[in-house]
C-alpha cells in the first residue's frame, strides 16, 4: 500500500476491535497491502486482527471457514510469520 493504510479504514477497525495493540492494526494493514484490504472489509479486518492477537506459542495458527455459496468456502488462515509455513497451508488445500 503506497503511504500506507487509509487512516479511515484503520479508524474503522479499531473501531471494530477496540482492544487491539496501538500500531498493531495500522502496522498488519500495511504488511498486508492492497489485495488484503481489496478482500476484506473493516469487520473482517477486525476479526483478523483480534485473532492475531490471541495466537501465542501453545496456539501459534488459527483458521477462519466460511461458507460463501453452495460449494464454495472461503478459508483464511492466520499464522505466526514461520519459514515454509505459506507452503505447508497450500499443500494442505491442495491435497
Amino acid at each position: 500500500m503506497t503511504g500506507g493504510p487509509a487512516s479511515g479504514l484503520v479508524a474503522a477497525v479499531r473501531a471494530a476491535a477496540p482492544g487491539a495493540p496501538t500500531g498493531f492494526v495500522a502496522e498488519h494493514l500495511e504488511r498486508m497491502g492492497a489485495r488484503y484490504t481489496a478482500s476484506f472489509d473493516a469487520v473482517e479486518v477486525a476479526e483478523h486482527v483480534r485473532a492475531l492477537t490471541g495466537l501465542d506459542a501453545e496456539g501459534p495458527v488459527t483458521t477462519d471457514v466460511r461458507s460463501v455459496s453452495a460449494g464454495e468456502v472461503s478459508v483464511t488462515v492466520l499464522a505466526f510469520d514461520a519459514p515454509g509455513a505459506l507452503s505447508l497451508v497450500a499443500s494442505v488445500l491442495a491435497a
